[in-house]
């Protein structure tokens, strides 16, 4: 069946959508760059997006360091600036860095938007199962959302009709086993995971360890376009010398994000989040703001909507463009 295009003054067809969405139980939420944009952080794909503002910035950089036409000739596309073979590029690892530290402070610096609002909601009224977003702006934590993949799935408790109905009024004494089953009931796991990483942290490419970004001078680094070596790294080595030992090598720290080519270091951990939810069998997805086109996404896409339409359910995509018919017209039930 063709997917069903939802123009805004659709009225009944909205409210369809809408009944659907509060008849349902257990919502997945896709999210992507289309959702921050009303905070002021541009999308990826657009005219006026990151693909072309880090596109702009290696340019700069390329006349800067006067490079022979011919090589110029060869300047990638704004997405291969977030491919891993930048790391083969001393140039374009470096206006990396930078592009990534001004982001990572833009994200700071902005406010949530409805949509995210929107996603704590479905949390609040026990009915998000998770939330999964290519964004590596954090903006989910600023409305409350748990992003750390340690909390684990949580509690299918959190989904039975008394956790929907939010909290009591009643000052009734409630015994230490009753306080116990009522966190493990709201008890939620990891509410929305960073597909693609998070600008929160850095990552050495040697030892795999995570350091604070913002320790140590680290952030004016990596504005400047500069590697921080690994305090890990120096502390192991510095270690090994003291006792007369060979010195081990320092790895360098890059941002904690996935790029094109590059496997999720979490992987091992989101893998078994995704098996846990598609064995909840959600009844709704929502997906926001993405162009669909990254690979292992479209993936996560489609079995989750095999899912949610198992049990009669709806797949709403909401975003700028349509997604093709070809690829998607059995998949997605409403394009609004």
């Amino acid at each position: 069946m063709p997917t069903i295009e939802v123009l805004p003054d659709a009225e009944q067809l909205l409210q369809q959508i809408a009944d659907a969405l509060l008849k349902s139980r257990k919502v997945v939420v896709i999210t992507g760059a289309g959702i921050s944009t009303n905070s002021g952080i541009p999308d990826f794909r657009s005219e006026n997006g990151l693909y072309s503002l880090i596109q702009a910035q290696f340019d700069a950089a390329n006349k800067l360091h006067a490079l022979a036409a011919a090589e110029a000739d060869d300047t990638p596309a704004g997405r291969d600036l977030f491919d891993v073979s930048i790391w083969s590029d001393p140039i374009r690892t470096s206006v990396f860095y930078t592009f990534a530290s001004t982001l990572r402070q833009k994200s700071r610096d902005v406010e949530p938007t409805a949509s995210h609002h929107f996603i704590s909601h479905l949390r609040d009224r026990g009915k998000l199962v998770r939330c999964y977003t290519q964004n590596i702006d954090q903006i989910e934590e600023k409305v409350g959302l748990s992003t750390s993949l340690q909390q684990g799935p949580g509690s299918r408790g959190r989904f039975s009709r008394k956790s929907t109905g939010g909290f009591s009024n009643t000052s009734e004494p409630t015994d230490g086993k009753d306080n116990a089953r009522r966190v493990d009931v709201n008890n939620g796991g990891v509410e929305c995971v960073f597909l693609h990483g998070s600008l929160q942290s850095l990552r050495c490419f040697l030892c795999g360890q995570v350091c604070e970004w913002d320790e140590e001078g680290r952030h004016l680094e990596t504005l400047s376009g500069r590697q921080p070596e690994c305090p890990h790294c120096a502390g192991a080595t510095a270690a090994r010398q003291e006792r007369g030992k060979r010195a081990l090598g320092v790895g360098k720290l890059r941002p904690d994000i996935v790029l094109y080519g590059e496997e999720h270091p979490n992987a091992h951990l989101i893998d078994p989040l995704v098996k846990h939810d598609l064995g909840l069998y959600p009844d709704f997805m929502l997906i926001l703001g993405t162009s669909l086109k990254v690979h292992g996404l479209k993936v996560i896409v489609r079995e989750f909507a095999k899912a949610v339409h198992s049990k009669g359910g709806k797949v709403v995509f909401v975003n700028f463009t349509k997604a093709p018919e070809s690829a998607w017209g059995d998949i997605i039930d409403y394009w609004i």
